[in-house]
């Protein structure tokens, strides 16, 4: 048995099992069967020039025993074992995983941007791993996130501005500012090896520095450089994902602590997410109608996550945090003819200082909160953060209309020589970056002690470390990824990126942080909580590009 998805603009669809293989005896480990589903998505692309990258949809399983709760299935890591009966004409590829927990399926082949149509994919589930015995009775879910690979490949850090706006704090080599960062201002990461930050007396140009630390600090080689090629999420977090999440925990009793800790209800700022106490799956006409009177798509950009909760989806779906150095890769990227993107001072995603604003009424209303959420004037540079706040509130429809819009709300069909601008894309192809909601990515160094402000530089942070699929108690249990509260005696250091829908924010401006034995520091703990524009984007190492 299977379920239809539809998360963004991928749908999953005719989910079953099929093909149970148990010719190596009763219960053998050795057995196995297939999943097939059909999978298909928009925008999709492959080029060998420019960036060089692709797009995907990271699939993954939930399988749950008859009277039991949701469980991750181990699929194979090898990837021929997978199987697509009708491509509709667009060759495909599997990219298999170490650990089983999902596979990447993408084109294989240069072209679009365009659809995929992917009909009876056969995914190799290898079930007694999972402990499932031959005559089981189990429902299973597929899920699919849109991905874009990023290629391995070096890029510039910061944009050779210092202490001032637009993009405050950004790293650099040294302590001298300069307005026109051609490559000796910017700082050029070329590996994935320890980084040694020198102090505030360095004046030379061969050292990286970073504000936040005046007397300079050594940042580990496990400490996500973005040098090393990874996946990451092609959109924010969605309010359906959010909810495919939160339906898979278990659903008894009411007060169940696994879906009381991770219930993001709001009811402003465009928060549709809805639970009343009662499991979603049996309320589904509930999941999306609290902040207007019809129901909604729930492809609007989840708000209102605290980290616990971006740690916790990461960790169920199989992937992980982002790094601020991986943050700024993506958005400013490396062209495979002309090398690494140099810098503008205080440039916003889409790789230049013009922002366009979504205004008043600045939403169709015949489609607000459906599937197909448009802008009224679609331009160039075009981002969801109106000098204060997206004001929607003129809008013929009930609530509070401010906040997150549909993710990809923006995006450009066609290939056209303004295409990155008009879709307000990095240069890698990811969306909203700029605007919309804050993206939480993890910053060199660690929180120390019981309070906020005590911070050091030795950061626990592991690119190595993806997730396993599993939330016990409906938290994440990768030690490198928490807070104090999970860890005791230290937690990751969290910024916000990109800005939001209450204003944008250069890609490489940075939030302040003081070094401190003290509760003294300034490190902004509302990051970590559920502010209103808090969202979040996951990506995933991969060492098999």
């Amino acid at each position: 048995m299977g379920f239809t998805l539809n998360a963004n603009n991928v749908q999953v669809s005719n989910v079953t099992l099929i093909n149970q293989n148990v010719a190596a005896g009763v219960n053998n480990p050795a057995n196995h069967t297939f999943v097939r589903f059909s999978i298909s998505w928009d925008n999709s692309w492959r080029t060998s020039t420019g960036p060089g990258n692709y797009d995907a949809a990271w699939v993954f399983v939930k399988f749950q025993p008859f009277g039991g709760n949701y469980n991750h299935a181990t699929l194979s890591t090898i990837a021929t074992q997978h199987n697509v009966t009708t491509n509709n004409g667009v060759p495909v590829e599997f990219k298999t995983v170490p650990d089983g927990v999902g596979v990447f399926i993408q084109r294989s082949g240069n072209g679009g941007p365009a659809s995929n149509n992917w009909q009876d994919v056969l995914l190799r589930w290898n079930y007694p791993t999972n402990g499932v015995l031959d005559n089981q009775s189990v429902t299973v879910q597929v899920f699919a996130v849109e991905m874009v690979f990023v290629p391995q490949a070096s890029f510039y850090l910061g944009d050779g501005n210092i202490n001032q706006a637009p993009s405050s704090l950004a790293f650099r080599i040294n302590n001298v500012p300069s307005t026109t960062p051609r490559g000796n201002e910017a700082y050029l990461v070329t590996s994935e090896s320890a980084l040694t930050f020198v102090n505030n007396t360095n004046t030379s140009t061969t050292g990286i520095y970073d504000p936040n630390v005046p007397n300079g600090y050594t940042l580990a080689a496990s400490y996500p450089k973005g040098f090393r090629a990874f996946y990451t999420m092609k959109y924010e977090t969605s309010q359906r994902q959010y909810a495919d999440f939160f339906n898979t925990l278990p659903t008894a009793p009411i007060s169940d602590p696994q879906k009381g800790a991770r219930n993001v209800l709001s009811g402003s700022f465009r928060n549709c997410f809805n639970w009343s106490g009662n499991n979603l799956d049996d309320a589904q006409l509930n999941r999306f109608g609290i902040a207007a009177p019809a129901l909604g798509s729930g492809d609007r950009a989840q708000n209102f996550m605290g980290w616990s909760d971006a740690i916790a989806f990461a960790d169920w779906s199989g992937l992980r945090p982002m790094s601020e150095f991986e943050y700024e890769k993506i958005c400013r990227g490396n062209d495979i003819t002309f090398g690494p993107i140099y810098p503008i001072l205080g440039e916003l995603a889409w790789g230049n200082t013009i922002i366009n604003f979504i205004l008043a009424n600045g939403i169709i209303p015949s489609i607000d909160n459906s599937i197909s959420e448009g802008v009224t004037t679609p331009s160039t540079n075009q981002a969801n953060c109106n000098a204060g706040n997206v004001n929607l509130n003129s809008l013929a429809i009930a609530g509070n209309r401010e906040g997150p819009v549909r993710c990809g709300i923006f995006a450009a069909k066609n290939f056209t020589t303004q295409q990155r601008r008009q879709a307000g894309a990095s240069f890698y192809g990811v969306m909203e970056l700029t605007g919309n909601i804050v993206e939480m990515a993890v910053a060199p160094g660690s929180r120390q002690g019981s309070c906020f402000g005590s911070v050091t530089f030795s950061s626990i942070f592991d690119h190595n470390i993806n997730g396993n699929g599993v939330i016990p108690g409906g938290n994440s249990d990768v030690v490198s990824w928490n807070t104090l509260a999970n860890v005791g005696a230290a937690g990751v250091l969290v910024t916000a990126k990109g800005g939001s829908f209450l204003g944008a924010a250069s890609a490489s401006f940075r939030q302040g942080w003081t070094p401190s034995s003290s509760c003294s520091g300034n490190i902004n703990p509302g990051i970590y909580s559920r502010n209103s524009d808090n969202g979040f984007r996951a990506v995933r190492s991969t060492f098999n590009p």
